[in-house]
This record gives C-alpha cells, sequence and structure tokens, in this order.
C-alpha cells in the first residue's frame, strides 16, 4: 500500500512543474496565504515575493492580481496587503463546510461499492 504514496506523489510534482510559471507562483503565494504563512494584515511587495518565490516581476503581478479578485490579498497604499479575516465568516465558513463535507460522506458512502469502501477504511487507518 505505501507504494502508491510516492508514485502519487511523483504526479503531483510533475503535474506542478507542467504548470505555466505564472499558475505555478500563483499556487504557492495562495497557498502560502491559507496556510498563514503569509499572515492576514501583513504588507508584502512585488520585490519581496520575487525574492521570496525566485521568480521575476511578471508572474508576481499576475498572481496577485488574480489573488486581488479572489478576495485574498488587497492593494495596501505601499504595495500589497493579505486581505484580514473576518473571523465571524471564518466561523460561519467552518459550520457550512461541516454540512456539506457531511453530506458529501453520507452520499459517497450509500453509493460506494464495498470494494471501495475497504479502500477508504485503509486509508483512514493509515492516517
Amino acid at each position: 500500500m505505501q507504494e502508491e504514496c510516492p508514485s502519487v506523489m511523483g504526479e503531483a510534482a510533475k503535474e506542478m512543474t507542467e504548470q505555466p510559471l505564472g499558475e505555478r507562483v500563483l499556487s504557492r503565494i495562495r497557498g502560502d496565504v491559507l496556510s498563514l504563512k503569509l499572515a492576514p494584515g501583513e504588507v508584502v511587495s512585488e520585490r519581496s515575493l520575487e525574492t521570496t518565490y525566485g521568480v521575476s516581476r511578471t508572474p508576481i503581478r499576475q498572481a496577485l492580481a488574480e489573488l486581488i479578485r479572489e478576495g485574498l490579498v488587497v492593494k495596501a497604499e505601499r504595495g500589497y496587503a493579505i486581505a484580514p479575516f473576518d473571523l465571524q465568516q471564518l466561523e460561519e465558513i467552518f459550520e457550512y463546510r461541516e454540512i456539506v463535507e457531511d453530506a458529501a460522506i453520507r452520499l459517497a458512502c450509500e453509493r460506494a461499492t464495498p470494494e471501495e469502501l475497504d479502500a477508504i477504511l485503509r486509508t483512514v487507518m493509515r492516517a
């Protein structure tokens, strides 16, 4: 069973390198925002992001434009800032996710074959 992990990781790495540079940078910055590596309210500049991610300004600008559209980054007086969290809204999002994920799990279990359920159980037991 553990042999699956390296091939899955290899596939993910392969897919990541096949993406255009702008998309890879966007994914990395988005991941850092969502994981709080870039903190809410933190001011960032194109130059600092160039250094952090080791790419030129063009893909950084493209990523920032998309992150602004997504609401994860805001334009600041000097550069950009990671969008602040609204704790009430965050609580509501988690409550919503709990409801949706619970329903998705129930539905998947109802429709899964015994073999698929065994595979899910093995995955859960490994974790």
